[in-house]
């Protein structure tokens, strides 16, 4: 039989390691939307016919596709950008 301390920590263990799984997948969740949404700003700005594209809404995208990389990559946390996870 496996002593009753070897079991309540590997439930702790596991419960940390659920708790980071879903961390992780709200993180997915989050920055795909994020690419998205910044993708879909710079397809509808460099597809315009009517004008010339607006080079700050370029940039901006560009901005936010650089600091969803740079938390990716490890380089940022969300909360050194100001991305709320919630």
């Amino acid at each position: 039989m496996v002593p009753a301390s070897i079991v309540q920590t590997l439930e702790a263990k596991v419960a940390i390691m659920e708790s980071q799984k879903d961390t992780l997948q709200a993180m997915n969740k989050y920055f795909g939307e994020k690419l998205g949404a910044y993708i879909d700003q710079l397809q509808e700005e460099l597809l315009v016919t009517d004008r010339l594209p607006n080079d700050e809404v370029i940039f901006l995208a560009l901005a936010g596709i650089k600091q969803v990389k740079d938390v990716l990559r490890g380089y940022k946390t969300p909360k050194d950008l100001g991305f709320d996870l919630v």
